[in-house]
């Protein structure tokens, strides 16, 4: 995932997207401390600030950061050209994980600090280089009830294809969550666990107002009974749930590539350098809709965890050429499915 752009990493909400942003002055009320755990795709940045917080009204603190020195060597901070990715607040020592980052790759940054929305202060910059990162030319496949699965040095061993299919890039079949059936055509009216639309659920139900006998099973993680993977592969096959889904996000390596024609993500773990490929298949977009949307472009991943504030939604993986992320849905949806197994 290529990311070229400014970051300006904020830490506390009190900045307005809109001001015209004022001269910024080299201070010493903040440092720019040392990157820590760095790793192939991740860095911990930290800062220091060297300040009374009750002297101030306001105060945002935080980074910038690019692969590009000319971008924070400047004592202007263009807000135009910025990205603000988190807030948090850790008192005068802060810091920031910043993934989705590139091998092999300096990367530079400078901490920063916004007084009373109207005075920037600037750290030095400091630099890192991301580890580099290499495939493991003696990978294996193991199997699992006849179906093959990469250990990836990760909690669960993932899957060598999607339900479906007999190779990586080919895409598979789509479900709806809590489906052990696929089909062409997806909606409320056909979903199995709703009688007819997103508040009528019959199963997986955090809010009555979703529930079709009034009543909540406060269920939140497919029961195997409801698992498409374990339904259609068996043995100890299973959806993976949202935390896991993300530790495949975060502690790997995702490479937009083409695999015989067909566009998706090899995924290479940080860990072990062992590595599977997950095709843009698209999916069952819209409600009703028997075309496959998005393919060789996205991919919809199901996990298995239920969105507890919304229950007609659940959550999964996405990602585009330029972006991976989560995404949360409505249940009745056609999308893929990458098994896991302990």
């Amino acid at each position: 995932m290529k990311r070229n752009v400014l970051f300006v990493i904020s830490i506390m909400a009190m900045l307005c997207l809109g001001c015209e942003p004022n001269e910024p002055t080299l201070s010493k009320k903040v440092e720019t401390g040392i990157a820590k755990n760095i790793t192939p795709v991740s860095v911990f940045l930290s800062g220091t600030l060297h300040i009374e917080l009750s002297d101030y009204k306001n105060v945002e603190y935080g980074f910038m950061f690019s692969k590009n020195k000319s971008d924070i060597n400047t004592n202007e901070i263009n807000l135009n050209k910025t990205f603000i990715v988190n807030r948090i607040n850790q008192g005068k020592y802060f810091t920031l994980e910043v993934d989705d980052l590139e091998p092999s790759t300096k990367y530079y940054y400078r901490a920063f600090v916004y007084l009373n929305n109207k005075r920037y202060e600037l750290g030095g910059v400091n630099e890192f280089k991301t580890l580099g990162i290499s495939e493991n030319p003696n990978m294996v496949i193991e199997y699992e009830n006849g179906y093959g699965y990469v250990n990836l040095g990760l909690s669960v061993k993932w899957a060598f294809c999607n339900i479906g299919a007999n190779l990586p890039e080919e895409y598979g079949d789509c479900f709806a969550w809590g489906e052990t059936e696929t089909k062409h055509n997806y909606s409320w009216d056909n979903y199995r666990l709703a009688s007819g639309d997103r508040t009528s659920l019959k199963k997986y139900c955090t809010d009555i107002n979703f529930s079709f006998w009034a009543r909540i099973d406060n269920k939140t993680t497919l029961e195997l009974e409801d698992d498409a993977a374990n339904k259609n592969w068996g043995g100890k096959w299973r959806i993976p749930t949202r935390t896991e889904a993300d530790e495949l996000r975060k502690k790997c390596y995702w490479k937009w590539v083409s695999q015989n024609g067909i566009y998706g993500y090899k995924v290479i773990s940080i860990i072990n350098g062992n590595y599977i490929f997950i095709p843009a298949a698209g999916g069952y977009t819209w409600h009703g809709d028997s075309f496959r949307y998005e393919i060789q472009k996205s991919g919809w991943y199901w996990s298995s965890s239920l969105a507890p504030n919304a229950p007609c939604s659940a959550y999964g993986l996405y990602f585009t050429a330029t972006s991976v992320g989560e995404f949360s849905s409505n249940r009745d949806l056609g999308y893929s499915i990458r098994p896991v197994c302990p």
